[in-house]
């Protein structure tokens, strides 16, 4: 079942909440932005890509699929590519197949995050 663009604006705004984010802050001294983001996150305006693409660039960490579907990411285990696992800041060696594994995964991930951004934007020029 398809995310209602409320629902998309609904996590939004908790994630804001819960990081103590404003609107301001995200826009930083992009004036107009601050607008754009306050008439759609705060008063119900039509979300625009634009939006969607300033939390995902503001909130690293945060998935789109999560932001447009609320689907939670798979964990992805402690693996480092190279000769340094900073995550237990041991000199170990990680197995490349691992690593590489992980990236792929990572990478279809992506895929599936951008390809979904295409189908809201896609819909935003019929609808």
């Amino acid at each position: 079942m398809a995310n209602t663009v409320d629902e998309v604006r609904m996590r939004i705004n908790a994630l804001l909440r819960e990081r103590r984010v404003t609107e301001n802050k995200m826009a930083g001294n992009d004036g107009a932005l601050q607008v754009r983001l306050n008439q759609q996150l705060s008063h119900n305006k039509k979300l625009s890509a634009e939006t969607l693409l300033v939390v995902l660039d503001y909130f690293p960490d945060v998935s789109a699929e999560w932001l447009l579907r609320g689907v939670e990411m798979p964990a992805m285990q402690n693996v480092v590519a190279g000769d340094n696992n900073i995550a237990n800041n041991q000199n170990t060696t990680v197995n490349d197949s691992t690593a590489v594994r992980a990236l792929v995964m990572q990478l279809q991930e992506k895929d599936k995050q951008i390809n979904r951004l295409i189908e809201v934007l896609s819909q935003q020029k019929v609808g």
